[in-house]
């Protein structure tokens, strides 16, 4: 159940930790993605000054966020049921996909 996944996430990732958090106990796939991955985009983030660097599936679910804010594990597509579906990042998520092939620019 994706609600079940989302809540899951959320509990054990957004914390008050936020990007300095590099694993959680378990054995679940995604742990093991988070625990090879969350230092290599950590390190981006701040070489480059970036607010964050987000991830999202095709189904628009951010599956990773460096800081993992309260709006990680929320469904961003315009017609998904998550809260920030109207935001910039969800913009953002609807230009991407309708263009994948293209980098698009969205000012918010």
């Amino acid at each position: 159940n994706t609600e079940v996944t989302r809540a899951a996430l959320q509990k054990d990732y957004a914390t008050d930790q936020k990007d300095a958090l590099m694993s959680v106990e378990g054995s679940e796939s995604y742990h093991d993605a988070h625990r090879k991955w969350h230092a290599v985009y950590r390190k981006i983030l701040y070489d480059r000054g970036y607010y964050d660097i987000f991830i999202f599936d095709t189904k628009g679910d951010m599956i990773y966020s460096v800081y993992k804010e309260s709006d990680y594990a929320t469904n961003f597509k315009a017609t998904g049921n998550g809260p920030w579906k109207g935001s910039g990042l969800g913009d953002a998520f609807e230009a991407a996909m309708a263009s994948p092939d293209q980098v698009p620019y969205i000012d918010w």
